[in-house]
């Protein structure tokens, strides 16, 4: 934990670093509305602009903003989240030259000197020994490995993180979008993150068959009818077209773990402008050989948009 002072320097640094991230300063109620927006592209979370107003102090308030939306806005800079934010203030802070100290010439033996070389090996050997007993111990890597010389991901399996199951693919975050990555030299191939029961893409369906469909459908607080009527026919249109594939980690479905619920594309049967259901195709995936994925795609009829 930090000191009041401290928290204050922090938040405004990292004021300061979302400013330079969006391209503009906080000064009108416009900007808050575009940093709102922003936030909801990057993250699909929700920050109102309201609250955003209040951090930047253009809304008096004496009340210390939630951790979890600071959580948010630190990760939209790139943290982990508002606490690894504030260490990494701390660690710059505290970044200071020493005083340099008298060096006392010392000549250690060469009893020592082996002894410690016998010592730094063990350790090596150990401690690769113990990180690889973590990582097969893990209840991700235990599920994915369990055909013997494939790995294999199934239905059902959690990860802590998006982080986690996109390194399966190669995928290594950078401070882009989260809720969504393409699967590298795959066409139309994502690996989807989406909320269960999202305030404004809502992704519902049956949660005790691990959604067998999903339907999502863009509305919610600050949407007008407009809009969503808008956003709603561009991503029918565009998903008939593409015939997307996406294997979908769900968040919030059981717990706040991520799970994933198998391989999806559009029924265009019962998708329409107001609505996109991805329908379940595949319960499994094949890591080595996921050039197997385009098998999985649906023909769509040939039909007039």
């Amino acid at each position: 934990m930090i000191e009041q002072d401290q928290q204050e320097q922090a938040l405004a640094k990292l004021r300061d670093k979302i400013e330079e991230a969006v391209g503009r300063k906080m000064k009108t109620p416009k900007d808050f509305d575009f940093l709102s927006e922003q936030v909801f592209e990057k993250l699909h979370e929700t920050v109102s602009a309201t609250t955003l107003k209040r951090i930047w102090g253009y809304l008096p308030d004496s009340s210390k903003p939630r951790i979890s939306t600071l959580d948010i806005l630190a990760l939209f800079v790139g943290e982990k989240d508002w606490e690894a934010f504030c260490s990494q203030m701390e660690g710059a802070s505290s970044d200071l030259p020493a005083e340099p100290k008298p060096e006392i010439e010392k000549k250690p033996s060469r009893a020592l000197y082996y002894i410690g070389a016998f010592i730094f090996v063990i350790l090596i050997i150990c401690g690769g020994w113990l990180l690889g007993r973590y990582s097969m111990q893990s209840e991700a890597e235990r599920a994915i490995y369990m055909v013997p010389g494939e790995r294999v991901l199934k239905m059902g399996v959690r990860f802590r993180s998006p982080t986690e199951y996109l390194a399966l693919f190669g995928i290594h975050l950078t401070g882009d979008s989260l809720w969504g990555k393409a699967l590298p030299g795959l066409p139309d191939v994502w690996a989807w993150g989406p909320r269960y029961h999202h305030p404004k893409w809502h992704n519902d369906g049956d949660s005790l068959q691990l959604l067998p469909t999903i339907s999502e459908h863009w509305d919610g607080p600050g949407v007008t009818e407009e809009a969503a009527n808008a956003r709603g026919k561009a991503r029918y249109y565009l998903y008939r077209r593409i015939n997307e594939l996406r294997l979908a980690f769900v968040k919030n479905l059981r717990d706040t773990d991520y799970v994933f619920t198998g391989v999806y594309t559009m029924d265009i049967e019962l998708s329409d402008t107001s609505k996109i259901v991805w329908r379940r195709v595949a319960t499994e995936v094949n890591l080595d050989r996921l050039d197997l994925l385009d098998s999985l795609r649906v023909k769509q009829p040939c039909t007039p948009l």
